[in-house]
């Protein structure tokens, strides 16, 4: 289950704006091992830099697009 937006740590934010200009695509499963973050909280992430514009939509089963790069 995600995790609602008011709960997520700002330094989990700034580490996953940084990770997804490093890639092309990035996954929830990415995000959640290379932060070692609690599962559901890659997903919330993400979700966030959807509504940011740094990233496409969720697809299932797939990585979602980075539309921006740093």
């Amino acid at each position: 289950m995600a995790l609602p937006v008011d709960e997520i740590p700002a330094t989990w934010l700034e580490d996953v704006r940084e990770l997804a200009y490093e890639h092309t695509f990035i996954s929830p499963g990415m995000v959640q091992r290379r932060l070692r973050i609690p599962r559901g909280a890659g997903e919330a992430l993400l979700a966030q830099l959807e509504r940011e514009g740094l990233v496409g939509p969720r697809w299932p089963g797939s990585s979602r697009e980075v539309l921006k790069h740093g």
